[in-house]
């Protein structure tokens, strides 16, 4: 891909600005529980989402995922504002259509044999494709296996370590 001309933020995405990206609960814990270069990445990302530079998505398990596990004091309310933040993240709802083609991605691992995916990896991967996200992006790194060659998988760790210029 020709990344000449591309901005710096879209050039560590490996994606054109413009892109829609899914994030899943891995790529997003950094955004709020970190302060590392990780953190820098994610921030630099939902404010391009902010400015309408590119579109940003999670699958409604990743709500789950994120505050099932206890939180320290007064981050709750902060993974909830930013997961209702409909300005800069699409909250995608699990609904038939979501169910329906992650059973089919997990009935394709299972298939081809070896070990299958995680039923909310498949609901992550599957809330993507409906959302028509070009890419996902992942802290995750077994994912490459579970979603089709249309939909791109970064990793937050590549990402971030080439926005940060590591």
């Amino acid at each position: 891909m020709d990344h000449e001309g591309t901005p710096p933020l879209f050039k560590a995405l490996g994606l054109p600005e413009g892109s829609s990206l899914l994030l899943d609960s891995s790529a997003l814990i950094p955004l709020l529980e970190a302060d590392d270069c990780r953190h820098r990445a994610l921030c630099a990302l939902f404010d391009a989402a902010g400015e309408g530079r590119c579109r940003l998505f999670a699958s409604a398990i990743a709500w789950t995922e994120l505050l099932r596990k206890p939180l320290s004091p007064g981050l709750e309310p902060k993974w909830r504002q930013a997961l209702s933040d409909s300005e800069n993240i699409v909250i995608i709802p699990i609904d038939v259509a979501v169910a329906d083609l992650a059973a089919g991605l997990l009935r394709k691992a299972a298939a081809r044999g070896g070990k299958v995916p995680g039923l909310t990896d498949a609901l992550h991967v599957a809330s993507a494709l409906v959302a028509g996200a070009d890419a996902l992006l992942t802290a995750d790194r077994g994912w490459k296996d579970l979603a089709p060659p249309a939909l791109r998988v970064v990793e937050l760790e590549y990402f971030a370590a080439s926005f940060c210029g590591i």
